[in-house]
């Protein structure tokens, strides 16, 4: 009856690990793409940028290979479903901060976070 007990308890650990990582990890992805259109002063339709110049283009086949799965594209996503990033007409990205928490908003990203951090 113990062992059991003890199986039911890792078990349920084991399955909400399994669900809560991946949003904290997407979570923090969008973090970092909010980061990125704002040093990319990507905020606007006028100052659109591919997603390349944006450092958003998925890996290579030899890129993912080497690193950890990758949250970006689906964070990317969960943006654009949201109105955040929307995308012009010549495949261009810019992010609206009208939609953003005010915590997230560009003049406190960018100023208040260490480069890289």
């Amino acid at each position: 009856m113990e062992n059991n007990l003890v199986f039911l308890i890792l078990m349920v650990i084991f399955l909400g690990a399994a669900f809560y990582v991946p949003l904290l990890l997407t979570k923090r992805a969008m973090i970092k793409i909010i980061e990125t259109f704002c040093r990319q002063n990507a905020v606007g339709v006028r100052n659109a940028r591919t997603a390349g110049e944006l450092g958003l283009r998925p890996p290579g086949l030899f890129g993912r290979g080497m690193m950890l799965y990758d949250y970006k594209p689906y964070a990317l996503q969960a943006l654009m479903q949201a109105g955040i990033v929307q995308s012009t007409e010549d495949a261009k990205l810019y992010m609206t901060e009208e939609r953003l928490n005010e915590n997230l908003r560009c003049t406190r990203l960018v100023f208040n976070r260490p480069i890289g951090g």
